[in-house]
């Protein structure tokens, strides 16, 4: 019994700590379209909290975990009706995946921008589908609200690495980075 109960707590282990390692593994995110969100930019910079910290000597990686913990702090995700406006969450942070991308996307925009960082990097909005394996998981539902999901890809216009983020999925379970689809 002793060594049944210690296997199962190392495996336990195991799996949340290479949580994010398995994701990557067996989920594919697909993007279909970019999504351009309205939202003021300036306008979110001057209510959104200053970042501590920010230098231009930051790599990109530190940028988004900042703006990814930044995201999980203020936001809170519904299945219900929700702005995606930024300005708006602040207020009244319940959000869906449209939301949060949206407002991490404008979170990592002011940092960037505080850094002196913004000419490098193009902050993308996707909308897309999430395959386990090969299988499309969206077909399991039939509520249109899961139909497809968003995320957000990083671009460096200097080496065109994409970096995939999806703060939804930070929220939750603290996965930092989501695997994209080679190109063919």
């Amino acid at each position: 019994m002793k060594r049944t109960l210690k296997i199962v707590l190392l495996v336990f282990s195991l799996l949340i700590v290479l949580r994010g390692q398995i994701f990557r593994a067996c989920v594919t995110y697909i993007p279909l379209e970019r999504i351009q969100l309205p939202g003021n930019s300036t306008a979110f910079h001057s209510v959104s909290q200053p970042t501590p910290k920010i230098s231009s000597t930051s790599s990109i990686e530190q940028q988004i975990n900042q703006a990814l913990r930044y995201t999980s702090q203020h936001l809170h995700f519904t299945t219900g009706s929700s702005s995606s406006n930024p300005i708006q969450l602040l207020q009244k942070p319940a959000a869906n995946c449209i939301g949060y991308g949206n407002f991490f996307q404008h979170r990592l925009e002011y940092q960037l921008n505080s850094a002196d960082l913004t000419s490098n990097y193009e902050l993308q909005q996707w909308r897309g589908k999430l395959y386990f394996l090969g299988w499309d998981i969206h077909s399991l539902f039939k509520n249109p609200f899961w139909k497809d999901h968003d995320f957000n890809i990083i671009l460096d216009k200097n080496s065109g690495m994409r970096i995939a983020v999806d703060a939804t999925l930070h929220d939750y379970f603290r996965i930092k980075r989501v695997r994209l689809q080679q190109s063919k």
